[in-house]
């Protein structure tokens, strides 16, 4: 990082106070000496003195003081993770996000979550999850084991745990490539993105799986081979009819009541939560504003509008045989040009 403490009045004091990493570098001790040399430059003992900037610069000392002792250090573009042993994690990352539980980062070949501690339950759910995904026989894990997540490394500091997820260099998270489109997505992009998540939530219910957070924020997509993986979200993972630990707020806002009610795991929250995504990626989340984009075929607009029920398999069956078909026509594969670059372009 650049010296900075040779920045005048106005570039200190528009600092945000909760930004000391504008202005300290992200070693405690570089920190201390840079706080000195502030001193000797601001103290009211001085004769170019201030103390508006001097009461400033203390802020912004304390706040990095308190961030590097807890080990966490976001320059935003550089995550820096100090873990209790003294072992250092850095994540260049393109995007950052906030979510339920802490934030997490896109990086070019990793995702980073950065979660509380007080989340420790969920945290090691999800890692055991991931860690014990199971696969019948071999085309089984050819087929599906690049659709799920590979947990790569976990690092702890005084507050957090970082936990960092394998993925492609060519993935992108769906909510950045809604957002990228202005909000919403072609429908003929929506309608291979949703067969993808059929397929995947089939599989979870083949190995008696409950995801119960799938949304734009936990599915990433490749926009080559229209694959799409559910990377995030496993801490919220249970068995069939296992009681539930908890839920994303989303998943709640999304699915029927009724079903949250039950409290135990129940493959058709996945299946509602498939719907969501396919209505938030054509821009209406709860889908009552859907009718009046006429660029969304009727079939389809039908079908994300109608509560989802019966069985896993016989909806899939029912979306490839019908809805596509009379959305769209036979199948066929749609391009769609886009890259991790174009999306996360500073």
């Amino acid at each position: 990082m650049t010296d900075r403490t040779s920045l005048g009045k106005p570039e200190i004091l528009s600092i945000p106070a909760d930004k000391p990493e504008d202005l300290f570098s992200p070693d405690l001790d570089e920190a201390k000496r840079e706080f000195q040399r502030l001193s000797s430059r601001w103290h009211t003992d001085r004769p170019a003195g201030d103390t508006v900037v001097m009461a400033h610069v203390n802020v912004l000392y304390q706040q990095a003081y308190q961030k590097l002792t807890a080990g966490v250090w976001d320059d935003g573009k550089i995550l820096r993770v100090v873990d209790i042993k003294g072992g250092v994690t850095e994540l260049t990352y393109l995007k950052a996000h906030d979510f339920e539980l802490g934030k997490f980062f896109v990086c070019q070949s990793v995702v980073g979550y950065l979660i509380r501690r007080d989340e420790r339950e969920l945290v090691s759910n999800g890692i055991t999850r991931m860690g014990n995904v199971f696969y019948a026989d071999i085309p089984t894990r050819n087929e599906f084991s690049s659709f799920m997540p590979e947990f790569k490394h976990m690092a702890t500091t005084a507050d957090h745990f970082l936990v960092i997820i394998k993925k492609s260099p060519t993935q992108i998270l769906l909510k950045d490539v809604i957002d990228h489109y202005g909000g919403k997505l072609d429908p003929r992009h929506v309608a291979w993105i949703t067969s993808r998540l059929y397929n995947l939530i089939c599989y979870l219910r083949s190995v008696k799986l409950c995801h119960n957070a799938i949304s734009p924020g936990s599915i990433f997509i490749d926009p080559t081979d229209h694959r799409v993986s559910l990377l995030g979200g496993w801490w919220y993972m249970i068995r069939r009819d296992e009681k539930l630990r908890a839920l994303p707020t989303t998943t709640v806002m999304q699915v029927p009541s009724n079903l949250i009610d039950l409290k135990v795991g129940d493959h058709l929250v996945d299946a509602e939560l498939v719907k969501y995504v396919a209505r938030a990626s054509l821009g209406d989340a709860n889908g009552a504003r859907l009718k009046a984009d006429k660029n969304i075929p009727n079939p389809l607009r039908s079908w994300l509008q109608t509560p989802a029920s019966g069985k896993v398999y016989t909806q899939f069956k029912i979306w490839k045989k019908e809805v596509l078909v009379q959305s769209f026509g036979p199948p066929k594969f749609i391009e769609m040009k886009l890259t991790l670059d174009e999306v996360y372009k500073p």
